[in-house]
């Protein structure tokens, strides 16, 4: 069962099961079930029975349904007085979420942004910026928030829209005669029935449909041979065939189906939540307690912002050089501040930036704001969609957040290296380093150990979700250890913690 557009269906479906109210399941109910469990399909009815046989002995039911295709939030609601043995509903149809939809077709359009304008505009926001002192956490949030208003007013002024209808075809002119051509006809055999006019018609519909064919195919021609590795449209074309419908269907839960997009996001989260739970955060027996107790109780006494040795702060060139290596075409964060905004900001904003990220550094704090990510779940290749363990989330933080970012690992990097910490034999996340690299180590063990009759092993672990469950404790109790600066392990600190 399949809708194009936004669409909803109401009435007597006869279609009884325990998911919506009913005592038992009918075969029409149990088809139905089904269809809502294998399609991206959402099912309204109200708290109360509509159903009330006249036999005594039967047992009243719910059989007075709602069906949408995930795009309308509907309300039903049963009026008391019953109309013959069916009682009357009444429902409302919520369209904030068309409304949402329609916003994010309107995309803006970059490619004729005004950028001496837009920074023009924030020429004047930011010398009030700047004049604010920052003394506390506090005084930070205020200023990211003043500072990521002042680049959206100038992004909404300076941008324009472009509303993008992926239906929509550029027809020739004389196609467009002949659809109303066509239009025209139609209306004079409604009026008359003539057979002659009929076929007359049907004709020009059939030349209509292939003509537009036609262009359809041409254009996937022309998009096709206009795919390039150098930029992104070979992964736009990539996830347009591979992708398909991106709606996620109703998803298992232990009481039935989560079918409304509120239901579906509370199981993911829900999901993601326990993936995300290190086990030691539940006290299981008296040593993890111990084991948790003398690891907080060394982090409490020894993480303090000592700034006997001071630690270099970042300078203008470094904030310019991580801004200027941020990916175009990169999606934004919960701010909806994509890179290019960033990278066309005049040399005032660089300013603002860098006091922020000084004040963070001197107070070991990581705003709040820019810690809040938009997730997006993916479903895992060849898993079931059904299953909320199926989904993997996409985070989209901050642009901004990801510029702190860069400089607290450019200090954590530069400890490293100077201590020589991390083994030689480590290769993952280091620069320089790939898999390829450890594979020939490997090999190069193997082929010697081939050439003086040795035998050589290999024990491999696949330690699951070890990056999602990392014990933050843990790690700070490492990084005291390996005598990180103050600074860094308390920015760390904040950045791991709500």
């Amino acid at each position: 069962m399949q809708f194009k557009d936004d669409s909803f269906f109401c009435g007597d479906y006869n279609s009884k099961h325990r998911f919506w109210n009913c005592f038992v399941a009918n075969r029409a109910g149990t088809l139905l079930y089904n269809e809502l469990s294998s399609n991206n399909l959402n099912l309204f009815y109200p708290d109360e029975h509509t159903y009330f046989p006249l036999d005594p002995t039967r047992k009243p039911s719910t059989i007075d349904l709602v069906l949408s295709n995930n795009h309308y939030n509907i309300s039903p609601t049963i009026v008391s007085e019953l109309i013959s043995d069916h009682a009357a509903i009444t429902f409302e149809i919520i369209t904030q979420s068309q409304t949402h939809e329609q916003i994010h077709r309107k995309q803006l359009d970059f490619s004729r942004a005004n950028w001496s304008a837009y920074r023009k505009i924030l020429n004047i926001d930011f010398p009030i910026i700047l004049q604010t002192n920052i003394n506390t956490i506090n005084d930070i949030d205020a200023r990211v928030d003043s500072f990521t208003s002042s680049i959206l007013e100038a992004r909404n002024t300076t941008i324009p829209c472009l509303v993008k209808n992926p239906y929509k075809l550029n027809l020739p002119d004389e196609l467009i005669n002949l659809i109303k051509l066509k239009n025209s006809l139609k209306c004079n055999w409604r009026r008359n029935r003539d057979p002659t006019l009929k076929t007359v018609i049907n004709h020009y519909e059939r030349q209509i449909k292939y003509s537009i064919s036609m262009i359809r195919n041409e254009n996937w021609a022309k998009k096709l041979s206009n795919i390039s590795p150098s930029n992104q449209s070979i992964w736009k074309t990539a996830r347009l065939l591979k992708c398909g419908n991106k709606n996620i269907p109703p998803i298992e839960t232990e009481n039935g189906f989560a079918i409304s997009n509120v239901d579906k996001a509370n199981k993911l989260a829900e999901t993601f939540s326990q993936n995300h739970e290190n086990p030691l955060h539940r006290v299981r027996s008296m040593t993890d307690y111990t084991v948790k107790h003398s690891v907080n109780t060394f982090i409490n006494q020894n993480i303090t912002l000592d700034t006997s040795d001071s630690l270099p702060l970042p300078t203008l060139d470094e904030v310019k050089e991580a801004v200027k290596s941020l990916p175009n075409n990169k999606a934004p964060g919960n701010d909806d501040i994509k890179n290019c905004l960033l990278k066309q900001l005049p040399p005032m904003g660089f300013e603002i930036l860098l006091t922020i990220f000084i004040a963070c550094f001197k107070l070991g704090y990581f705003p709040k704001k820019w810690k809040h990510a938009r997730i997006t779940p993916i479903c895992k290749p060849q898993k079931d969609p059904k299953k909320s363990t199926s989904y993997r989330p996409i985070s989209l933080l901050s642009s901004i957040s990801k510029v702190l970012e860069k400089l607290i690992l450019a200090k954590i990097n530069k400890h490293c290296n100077d201590n020589n910490i991390i083994p030689p034999t480590q290769h993952g996340f280091r620069t320089g380093y790939s898999t390829l690299h450890q594979l020939k180590r490997v090999i190069g063990h193997a082929s010697f150990g081939l050439q003086n009759k040795m035998s050589t092993g290999l024990i491999t672990l696949d330690v699951e979700k070890a990056f999602d469950r990392v014990w933050y404790q843990a790690l700070i109790y490492k990084m005291i250890n390996l005598k990180f600066h103050p600074t860094i392990i308390k920015i760390i600190n904040s950045f791991l913690n709500a």
